[in-house]
């Protein structure tokens, strides 16, 4: 029978069952595995600790029968994060310190007679037909409800059994991981989407810190709605926007303190605070000091620092590892 990557249109069309070829439960520590790729697709779940996941692209020489790899990408795993990497693509699994891990590695194997096939799940899951719409071969999700970690401690667990599984038990199973961790790359994909929104406002404020802003004309440049844009900064950041413009005003303001002589309304200004009043009382809140007082402790401190540079050597890259002997 013949098998599949998850990627490929077939997946979509014909009646494909999902078998379970490898899997494991455990803790990892100070681990890294080779890179390696294989004909089964893999789903790798961190449930504590986290881990790295590479990928790589690469090409065969068939000449000299050797693996050229072209490009290199690194994906890190927390708790509840996880990744399917699909049928043929290189990997390596890196625990730098500890995690606790989940592990499932399927085929896709074409079957008229499959009980829970891809044919029909994609008829019935906007989730999964998004899940294997071919442009990517590794895709991450979230597991924001511990769904998909359930059914992936029950699978592993039902596999481990000395009785071998039922077939039909071991395909329903399948067919719901699957499903879950389909709704897992939706969370994904949707948080990846606000941290882009997040990412391209806290960009603005920085590019733009001397002039007068408002919430509304931020969301408005970034594209989204001023409640929408407001709920999901917080949630990422711990702030508002209003308060991580102030935090990077006043870190504005201590570096023109520090190293201009520039007055303090000056100084105000520069870092884009429209009144002296509330330059102090935003300043105040901040550092514990008012701008004046801040730039004497500042000066004081700074006029006894001595910096000495004995014994240092540059190293210039000249292709080689052993261009830097110490590392």
């Amino acid at each position: 029978m013949k098998t599949y990557a998850l990627q490929d249109p077939c997946v979509r069309e014909r009646r494909c069952s999902l078998r379970v070829e490898a899997y494991y439960s455990r803790s990892w520590e100070h681990y890294d595995m080779a890179p390696h790729f294989h004909d089964r697709v893999e789903i790798m779940y961190v449930s504590k600790g986290s881990a790295l996941v590479h990928l790589y692209q690469f090409r065969m020489d068939s000449g000299n029968r050797k693996i050229q790899i072209t490009g290199h990408r690194a994906e890190r795993l927390t708790a509840g994060r996880c990744i399917l990497v699909d049928r043929g693509v290189m990997h390596r699994l890196e625990v730098p310190e500890d995690a606790y891990m989940l592990n499932l590695e399927f085929v896709l194997l074409e079957d008229e007679n499959a009980l829970i096939d891809t044919a029909r799940l994609a008829a019935q899951s906007k989730e999964f037909r998004e899940l294997t719409a071919p442009s990517r071969n590794f895709i991450i999700g979230q597991d924001r409800a511990g769904k998909l970690l359930y059914v992936m401690e029950k699978t592993v667990q039902e596999l481990s059994e000395k009785v071998p599984l039922d077939g039909a038990l071991s395909q329903i199973m399948m067919g719901e991981v699957i499903l879950r961790f389909s709704e897992a790359a939706k969370v994904a994909a949707l948080r990846d989407n606000t941290l882009v929104y997040v990412r391209k406002t806290a960009a603005y404020l920085a590019d733009h810190l001397d002039e007068p802003l408002r919430v509304a004309d931020v969301a408005e440049r970034v594209g989204v709605a001023p409640a929408y844009l407001q709920r999901i900064f917080h949630q990422s950041t711990g702030m508002t926007i209003i308060d991580y413009l102030n935090r990077l005003r006043i870190q504005e303001s201590k570096h023109l303190l520090m190293f201009t002589d520039s007055s303090v309304m000056d100084v105000a200004v520069a870092a884009g605070f429209n009144s002296r009043q509330h330059f102090f009382r935003v300043f105040q809140a901040e550092t514990g000091l008012s701008p004046r007082e801040f730039r004497k402790a500042q000066r004081v401190t700074r006029a006894k620092e001595v910096f000495e540079f004995d014994n240092v050597q540059d190293y210039v890259y000249d292709g080689e590892m052993n261009a830097y002997p110490n590392l």
